[in-house]
This record gives C-alpha cells, structure tokens and sequence, in this order.
C-alpha cells in the first residue's frame, strides 16, 4: 500500500525574506535621502568653524540662531510676506470666483475674447510696466509698502486665476445650479453652496498657484567663499530658495575677488549681459571686482561687519550708490532701470 508524498514548499519564507531585503533597500534609500536635511539641521547648531568638521560629536549651541537675528528683523520680513502672500490669494479669489461664475454659466459672444485678452496680459515682460509702476506707486505714496506689493501681485495674477477658475467651472454640470435655483437659492448662494464644495479642488490649486506667485523673485549669489559654505549658511538662514543652484563662488572660476571672475561667470551662466547686472556688495574686494566686471553696484553698508570709514570706501571702489537699509532696495533698482542706458526687452 503506498502512502501519499506530501510536497512542502519554501514559498512563504522566500516571500518574507523577500519582502524584508526589500524592507532594508527602502530604508537605506529613505535614510541617504534624509541626511542632507539632518546635516542642516545639526549644521544650525554648530559654531562656524564646526561647521567645517565632519564629526557627529559636538557641543550645541545656538551661537548661530542668535547672530542671525540680531543683524535684522527676520520675523517682520517673515511677517510682510504671509501678509503679502495671503492679501494676495485672497483678493484674487475674491475677484476671479464671481468673474469666472459669469463666464462660466452666463457667457456671451465676447466671452472667449475677454478670456484671451486677460491671458495676452500675460505675454507682456514684466520689466515693460516696472518703470510705470515704480512711478504711479511713488506719486500715490505706495512705494515700498505692504499693500502696494498686494495690488501689484494681484494684477498679475488675477488672469490666471480667473482661467483656471473659469475651467473648473465649466466642468460642473449646469443642472445642479438650475435646482438650487428652485429652491430658491440667491447667487451668492450658489456659489458659496453649490459651486464652492464641488470646485474646492480647482480652487486651492488657483489659490496655491497665486501664493506662490506672489513671490517669485530671481537672484544669483557670488561669493568669496566656497560653495559648500554658501549652500550651508543660505540654507541655515533660510535664503537658500531665493537663490537655487545660481551660486557663483571662489572653488569654482580661476579667480576669486577682487578678480572678476565670479561675476562674468554668473552673467555668462545667466545669458546677460554684464552692463546689464546690478550689485549688491557690502565689501570693498566685492565692489571692486563688480566694478571690473562692467556692472553696476550698490553698496551696502547695514551688514554686521560694515566699519567706520566704509561708505566711503565702498564709493573709491566703484559703488554708484552706498544705502543701509534694505527696504531701499527696490527704489533704487527702480531708478536704476529708469537711468540705464540701454534699451529693456
């Protein structure tokens, strides 16, 4: 009589073993992936010169946090921008929502042609109405304030978010909003019932894409020292994501200042044209070296280290102007661009 072979299988233990060599890959990835922002974060409780060292072993200190914050108001700058940034969002939404609903569920003959003429708006450089702008903000007395800033981003982002308004708009079904008209429902309840909740999607992308518009701003940083230096200390600061990867320093051209090499390399790598860069420098090696690239500068002397005697320094080096505060900034790139003598794109 032959007794059944029973056939055993490895299977489930070959799955497991799978799914934990698996398991290990992802956390090696995930960990190599986190220590960047681990480093920056211990690096921001480090001394200066342990920032150099490699070791894990280390006394903190919160040396750098109070440095940082006694040279300016970091949380008033912090402040304007969430003003600015929410003004923003909220002004357009209240603007491109009704703007929108009309197009949307009311349209005319000329409804596609108002649609793109609001988005031909968009086609025009934005250095074309600076001038202007700088101007009518000056005479009205908004230059440099909170709420001029909101109008300005406002203005250039309200036909974007009266597009993508209008866009999910015309993807909800008219039928829901001819019920609530039954029922009785005023406008302003249509939308605030009917049409809200079922566009809330649409509408936090509009409201993000504004927020974030608001303060769009593009710069380049050109330093004496090296790059791993200038990424730690923009990063520890906060300032790394005005910059990006546009970092122009010594370990990386022939030269470092007072040479031009920092600068010519950045107008290269930018594609302009060196007359057509403005400055900020707060040393007298960095406007020499801004000066001899054939760029104009702006001496700065509110920094931490600026000394007695340095505005005029600054100036016998090739600074245009010397200011201390940067709230003057924008006016004199206003009048900078008014003065230039080349013509703006």
């Amino acid at each position: 009589m032959s007794h059944p072979v029973t056939a055993t299988t490895s299977v489930p233990v070959l799955d497991t073993l799978k799914r934990g060599v698996l398991g290990v890959i992802a956390w090696l990835f995930a960990l190599l992936l986190f220590f960047p922002i681990f480093w920056m974060t211990i690096t921001a409780f480090k001394t200066e010169q342990q920032a150099y060292s490699s070791s894990l072993i280390f006394m903190p200190t919160l040396d750098s946090f109070r440095e940082v914050f006694a040279r300016s108001n970091y949380f008033a700058f912090a402040w304007n921008s969430i003003l600015i940034s929410v003004g923003v969002t909220v002004i357009c939404l209240l603007l491109a929502v009704p703007c929108a609903y009309a197009m949307a569920f009311f349209p005319t003959k000329k409804t596609q042609k108002v649609l793109l003429w609001m988005l031909s708006t968009k086609m025009m450089p934005s250095v074309g109405v600076l001038v202007p702008i700088y101007l009518l903000w000056k005479n009205t007395g908004m230059l440099d304030t909170v709420w001029g800033l909101v109008i300005v981003y406002t203005l250039i982002n309200l036909p974007i978010a009266v597009w993508m308004s209008y866009t999910y708009f015309n993807e909800i079904p008219r039928d829901i909003l001819e019920a609530g008209r039954i029922d009785g429902a005023a406008t302003w309840q249509e939308i605030v019932y009917l049409l809200m909740p079922m566009s809330l999607p649409g509408l936090a992308s509009t409201a993000i894409e504004a927020a974030l518009a608001a303060i769009s701003l593009r710069k380049a940083c050109a330093s004496n020292s090296f790059t791993s230096y200038v990424q730690a200390v923009l990063s520890r600061t906060g300032l790394v994501r005005f910059f990006g990867e546009r970092l122009f320093c010594a370990d990386k051209v022939p030269n470092p200042k007072p040479a031009p090499d920092v600068y010519l390399a950045a107008a290269r790598t930018l594609r302009v044209a060196p007359e057509r860069c403005v400055v900020v420098e707060d040393s007298v090696t960095g406007v020499t070296a801004a000066a001899a690239a054939g760029m104009t500068v702006l001496g700065f002397v509110g920094g931490g280290h600026a000394t007695e005697g340095q505005i005029d320094a600054l100036k016998r080096a090739g600074a245009s102007v010397v200011f201390d505060e940067m709230g003057q900034l924008p006016a004199l790139v206003g009048q900078w661009l008014k003065n230039a003598s080349f013509e703006l794109p």
